[in-house]
C-alpha cells in the first residue's frame, strides 16, 4: 500500500523497509531524521505506554512523533523531544513539517540529555532498592 502510493506520487525520498534482525535498529534510527511513535491514542494500552522509541530518540537526540493525551505526549514534550501529531488532521503532514522546521536543535538535545540522566538516576535507584529487598550484599553504588 505505501509502496504504489509513493510510485503513483512519485515520491522519492522515501525509503519502505520490510521486516529486519533487532540488532539492526539502532542502524535504522540513526539514518533517520524524525522517529515514529504514532499509535493512536484511543485505549490505555497505548495512552500509558513508554516505547522503546523514546529511548532511542533520547539517546539519538531525535524528534519523536506522538499522539496527544498519552504518556508519550507527556514526557516527551517535558523534555523538548516531541513532535505532536493528531491521526485525524486533514494537514498532517504540513503539521508534522511545520513542527519540525520549528524545532530548536539545542533545547532537543538538552532535553535528550536531561531525560537520559533522569533514566540513569531511575535506574540506579532502581537497582538499588532491589538489592537491598533481596538482600545483596554487593549492592550497586
Amino acid at each position: 500500500m505505501l509502496r504504489q502510493f509513493c510510485i503513483s506520487e512519485n515520491v522519492t525520498n522515501v525509503q519502505l523497509i520490510s521486516k529486519f534482525e533487532s540488532n539492526e535498529t539502532m542502524r535504522y534510527f540513526e539514518e533517520c531524521d524524525i522517529v515514529y511513535n504514532l499509535y493512536g491514542n484511543d485505549n490505555p494500552s497505548v495512552i500509558y505506554a513508554l516505547s522503546n522509541k523514546l529511548y532511542y530518540a533520547a539517546f539519538l537526540n531525535k524528534p519523536i512523533l506522538v499522539n496527544p493525551n498519552t504518556f508519550m505526549y507527556d514526557i516527551s514534550f517535558k523534555y523538548h523531544m516531541g513532535i505532536s501529531v493528531n491521526l485525524d488532521s486533514r494537514t498532517i503532514a504540513d503539521d508534522i513539517y511545520e513542527q519540525f522546521i520549528n524545532l530548536d536543535f539545542s533545547t532537543l538535545k538538552k532535553g535528550c540529555d536531561d531525560f537520559m540522566n533522569h533514566v540513569k538516576i531511575d535506574n540506579t535507584n532502581f537497582d538499588l532498592k532491589v538489592s537491598r529487598f533481596i538482600g545483596d550484599e554487593n549492592e550497586i553504588e
